[in-house]
């Protein structure tokens, strides 16, 4: 059976913040699956840590270590296509962006969008098999917006505690890896298209990065 108390205290050792158990409310995942949940104290002074956010575990003790959102539709549509875009995806539907079918629909207006978002999805893949580790890159929709983020979950119901805190050690470094790329590969978008100077004559080796 997990320690809780214990994963808490390994948390703080690796981020320096304190984690407190809560309910997952606002949170996209049904109730129902949710055994316990942790999630960060921001604290002044404190090193940020944005690529471990909340830790939780289902019934089963599969345990998710989640970074803190790396964007969403919103800024990244209207960094790509300008401030009038707003009104066009502002009104749309985009619960279930996790699902390819509503990408896709969410594609046909704004194909660049979505082929940044896939490249992030396939880069997270990607890692996740050079290292080893479950991870991946989360998607919730809603009313006009969609978050990403990123996510490593593991099995612990067989395994004994110092196991299980490797286990979050080496999901750990790998979220931290990931998210700052990926991090670093939005900022680079926002340079490209956001600033005025730079909002025409982007190259595709440009809008690649």
């Amino acid at each position: 059976m997990l320690d809780v108390n214990e994963i808490m205290r390994y948390l703080k050792v690796l981020t320096g913040k304190e984690f407190r158990t809560g309910e997952a409310r606002d949170f996209p995942i049904p109730k129902e699956r949710v055994k316990w949940f942790l999630y960060s104290l921001g604290a002044k002074g404190v090193r940020a840590t944005p690529y471990i956010d909340k830790v939780w575990a289902e019934q089963d003790e599969t345990v998710h270590i989640e970074t803190e959102r790396l964007g969403n539709t919103s800024d990244t549509t209207e960094w790509m296509y300008g401030d009038k875009a707003l009104y066009e995806f502002v009104n749309m539907d985009l619960t279930g962006f996790e699902k390819p079918a509503v990408r896709e629909e969410y594609a046909k207006k704004f194909p660049r969008v979505v082929n940044r978002l896939e490249s992030y999805r396939k880069l997270a893949t990607k890692m996740s098999k050079r290292l080893g580790v479950d991870m991946e890159l989360i998607f919730h929709g809603g009313k006009g917006l969609a978050s990403f983020w990123l996510e490593t979950k593991f099995g612990a119901g067989e395994k004994d505690m110092p196991l299980v805190l490797h286990e979050i050690d080496w999901s750990v470094a790998a979220l931290k890896q990931m998210y700052y790329e990926i991090a670093k590969r939005q900022r680079d978008l926002y340079f490209i298209y956001a600033l005025p100077a730079n909002r025409k004559g982007t190259t595709e080796e440009e809008e690649s990065r």
